[in-house]
C-alpha cells in the first residue's frame, strides 16, 4: 500500500492511483472492524505526493463508506457525481461499432436498446453483443432482433436470478415486483404505493429495504429507488411472482 509514496519519490512525480468499483474491497473486512479499510486509509493518508481515486456503480455502498462516522475512510474524500454516458455520444458509438463490422443497424434500433438499458455502460454491451450475434447472419438488424436477444440474456441468467429469488424473503419478493413494474420509485413509504401492491406497512418495506439494498440488489438515485440490473428487472418482472395472488405476472413482454 505504501508503494505509490516510493514511486513517487523516486521518480520526482505526483501519482493518481485509480480504484474501480472500490466498494468491492468490502468483501475484504474482517467482520465490523473494518480492517482492510482500516489498513488503507492509516498508508493513504500519510502519502503526500500521491492522489487516490475512487470509483464504483454502488452509489448506496460507496456514501456509507465516506459518508459514515463509524467508516475509516469517513470525509477522506470529495464526491463527484460522474452521471451517465450522454445519449447523443452512445448513440453514435454503437451506430460506429456496427458499421466497422459491416452489420446495417438503425438509429431508431439504436434509441430503442438504449431506452432499454436506460444507457448503463455494460448492460448496453451486453445487450448490443446479442443483438450483432443474432443479426451477423444476415448482416443486418431486424425490428424483432431486439426482444430476441433480451430474451435469450434472460434465459441465460435465469438460473442465476432464479437463485437470487430463492434466497429472498416474501416480502422482499414483493418490494422487488412492485419496483420492477415501476421502473423508479420515489415515494417508496406512500400510503398509495404500500396499497397497491399489498405491502403491508411502512416499517415492512422498510425493513425490505434495507436488506436488499445491502445485498446491491437495489439502488437509489435523486429519482428514487430501482433496480440497477436492467435484466434482472426484465426477469423480476416477466417471470418472478411474488407470493400470493398478484396481477403483475400478467404482462410479460419485454419494456422496450
Amino acid at each position: 500500500m505504501d508503494v505509490p509514496e516510493k514511486v513517487a519519490e523516486n521518480r520526482q512525480k505526483r501519482v493518481v492511483v485509480a480504484f474501480d468499483e472500490f466498494q468491492e474491497i468490502t468483501s475484504l473486512n474482517e467482520g465490523k472492524n473494518y480492517s482492510i479499510e482500516k489498513a488503507m486509509r492509516s498508508s493513504f493518508q500519510v502519502q503526500k505526493d500521491v492522489t487516490f481515486l475512487f470509483a464504483g456503480s454502488k452509489q448506496h455502498m460507496l456514501a456509507e463508506m465516506f459518508g459514515k462516522e463509524k467508516r475509516p475512510f469517513y470525509k477522506f474524500a470529495k464526491a463527484f457525481p460522474i452521471g451517465k454516458i450522454p445519449l447523443e455520444e452512445f448513440v453514435e458509438f454503437i451506430l460506429t461499432k456496427f458499421k466497422d463490422t459491416t452489420i446495417d443497424v438503425s438509429k431508431e434500433t439504436v434509441d430503442k436498446m438504449l431506452f432499454f438499458t436506460q444507457g448503463h455502460p455494460y448492460i448496453t454491451q451486453q445487450l448490443c453483443h446479442e443483438v450483432w450475434n443474432i443479426a451477423n447472419d444476415h448482416k443486418k438488424v431486424e425490428q424483432t432482433d431486439v426482444e430476441k436477444a433480451i430474451k435469450v440474456i434472460l434465459t441465460q441468467h435465469g438460473d442465476y436470478f432464479g437463485k437470487i429469488w430463492d434466497s429472498l424473503k416474501s416480502n422482499q419478493k414483493k418490494l422487488m415486483v412492485a419496483i420492477a413494474q415501476e421502473g423508479t420509485v420515489k415515494n417508496i413509504y406512500s400510503v398509495s404505493f404500500i396499497e397497491k401492491y399489498n405491502l403491508l406497512s411502512a416499517s415492512h418495506v422498510k425493513r425490505s429495504l434495507n436488506q436488499l439494498e445491502s445485498e446491491a440488489l437495489l439502488e437509489r438515485s435523486d429519482e428514487g429507488y430501482y433496480i440497477e440490473d436492467v435484466f434482472l428487472r426484465e426477469w423480476v418482472r416477466t417471470t418472478a411472482c411474488a407470493c400470493g395472488p398478484t396481477p403483475l405476472c400478467v404482462e410479460n413482454k419485454p419494456r422496450i
